[in-house]
């Protein structure tokens, strides 16, 4: 018995999970002095390297991607994160995507990501962090 209840706690001690706070603001009207705002916020659960579709009222759809960066001979996971974030219209379009260098943040930072066209503004602030 004992054997098992050391089993599963090793195992899910070696699996560590992403936890996202993510908050997502749509200003739309910002070029003709009238703003209407749409927000989304929400506590996500991801495991490493999986995706997540976040969609918003108005159809407006964001995809996340998270890894833990390369580890520099540490055991465990590191502290860092690795970060992609897509912007889809309402039809289903590309409109932007955001990795590499620029994403990279730090557990417990807050990363703001912003975008703005046609009298739009969207802003993206994530904070990655993990449970004990």
């Amino acid at each position: 018995m004992i054997k098992v209840i050391l089993a599963l706690f090793f195992t899910n001690v070696a699996m560590a999970y992403i936890n996202l706070e993510i908050s997502i603001t749509h200003r739309k009207g910002i070029d003709k002095g009238l703003t209407l705002v749409s927000e989304l916020h929400s506590l996500e659960v991801m495991d490493n390297e999986k995706g997540l579709d976040l969609v918003m009222k108005d159809g407006h759809r964001f995809h996340f991607n998270s890894q833990f960066s390369e580890n520099n001979g540490d055991y465990g996971p590191t502290a860092n994160i690795d970060l992609t974030v897509q912007l889809f219209d309402t039809d289903g379009g590309h409109i932007h995507t955001y990795s590499g260098e620029q994403m990279k943040i730090s557990l417990g930072e807050k990363k703001k990501i912003t975008y703005e066209s046609e009298g739009q503004l969207v802003e993206v602030l994530i904070r990655p962090f993990i449970l004990p």
